[in-house]
């Protein structure tokens, strides 16, 4: 099945676009997926990042986005040999994307008007990215704090597959001790510094 990824972008965009967005409910679901699947939407995940951190025009009203996935990027990178953060999963032996294998969607797995199939499917990533860093700039904002809450959800969770977990615990770990270490917060926790934090409301 080919899935209108323009389409997926804007079901997500209509998802983050309130206050009470429930996150944890859509990761739930996922993480109940098989682990190609958790690693593509970690994949789709990190592009949308890769992008907005290369963002040349921004405001107020997702300055913090950018800054913060600019920062993740940055420190990720200069820190590995593995080159960039979107080219970790391969390492697995993962490509982006896959033939559907035995694993059938259930109806009620859609989720807030997204057809999660999508995850099965040899999807293009880069259209999705190309519409997500095209949302309004309040929306982007909220579409960023979902990707790096997806990684930090995923951190520590024995559900997660170990790729995807692995890679999380690398760019939220360094992110985290890197704004401590900045700021000289030496009693802070990294939970108080995960990138999720640093993205304010607009």
């Amino acid at each position: 099945m080919n899935y209108d990824m323009e389409k997926i972008a804007r079901r997500f965009e209509n998802f983050v676009n309130t206050f009470s967005t429930n996150y944890s409910e859509l990761f739930m679901i996922i993480i109940g997926l098989n682990f190609r699947m958790q690693q593509n939407f970690t994949q789709l995940m990190l592009m949308h990042l890769d992008k907005i951190a290369s963002a040349e025009y921004f405001d107020a009203r997702n300055q913090g986005a950018v800054e913060a996935a600019k920062y993740m990027r940055q420190l990720y990178e200069q820190d590995n040999d593995h080159g960039s953060m979107l080219s970790i999963l391969d390492i697995g032996a993962m490509k982006f994307g896959f033939e559907p294998d035995t694993l059938v969607l259930l109806e009620t797995e859609r989720f807030s008007g997204v057809d999660l199939g999508f995850l099965s499917t040899e999807f293009d990533g880069e259209q999705f990215c190309k519409h997500s860093n095209n949302f309004h700039r309040t929306l982007q904002q909220s579409f960023t704090r979902l990707a790096f809450s997806w990684l930090e959800f995923i951190r520590e969770n024995r559900r997660a597959d170990k790729v995807s977990s692995a890679l999380a615990r690398e760019l939220v770990g360094g992110f985290a001790k890197g704004k401590i270490k900045l700021y000289g917060f030496d009693k802070d926790t990294e939970e108080q510094h995960y990138p999720s934090k640093y993205l304010g409301f607009i």
